[in-house]
């Protein structure tokens, strides 16, 4: 972890709801929903109904993945600027490639690994990614 983070604890709540990540059926809420009382009543009343999970419009990183081995979208710190790109690592120059899904940005060819701080891994936004 960077010097300038610090880990200070997981917190977790018992549901009855399937976790995000096996559900067949995720249910999203975001910013709209201003408190919990209504994010479980109109988000989790409908999961239940669906018998599916909840989530949120805001990605889901896996900060245990900082290591770059297959294609997918990660959070990147470049600079001092923190990103979420796509990124793709080739075996044989030992390089990674930047993408942006976002045609309005610039992708970035041929990083050397060492210049760029994965966060983590972004598994879910409010759809599973490739």
């Amino acid at each position: 972890m960077p010097n300038h983070i610090r880990f200070e604890r997981v917190e977790s709540k018992s549901s009855h709801r399937p976790d995000v990540t096996e559900a067949r059926v995720v249910v999203s809420g975001g910013r709209a929903i201003k408190n919990s009382d209504d994010y479980e009543r109109l988000v989790g009343g409908l999961a239940d109904q669906l018998g599916g999970a909840t989530g949120s419009s805001r990605a889901l990183v896996d900060a245990g993945c900082r290591e770059v081995k297959r294609e997918g979208v990660y959070v990147l710190r470049h600079g001092d600027t923190v990103h979420v790109k796509r990124l793709c690592f080739s075996p044989d120059t030992n390089r990674l490639s930047v993408k942006s899904d976002n045609a309005v940005y610039e992708d970035w060819d041929e990083l050397d690994p060492k210049d760029i701080d994965v966060v983590g891994r972004v598994i879910w936004v409010g759809r599973h990614l490739r």
